[in-house]
């Protein structure tokens, strides 16, 4: 066990998941189902972000050269 402390796992890693994902209780199959939609979510938001900023300015960028 000592060696997933170095991994990031940590006794109070859980309290990050009841302020990241609205409605997260420990360890239920509807928390557990709530978690996998918001990681889903967040998963798309991220990839919207980077394919609407991102991709833009490497566009921008790389027709300069």
């Amino acid at each position: 066990m000592r060696r997933l402390r170095y991994l990031g796992f940590q006794q109070g890693m859980h309290q990050l998941l009841f302020q990241i994902f609205p409605g997260f209780t420990w360890i239920t199959w509807p928390s557990f189902f709530l978690g996998l939609f918001w990681s889903f979510v967040f998963g798309w938001y991220v990839a919207i972000l980077r394919a609407v900023v991102f991709v833009p300015l490497y566009d921008f960028f790389a027709a300069r050269t």
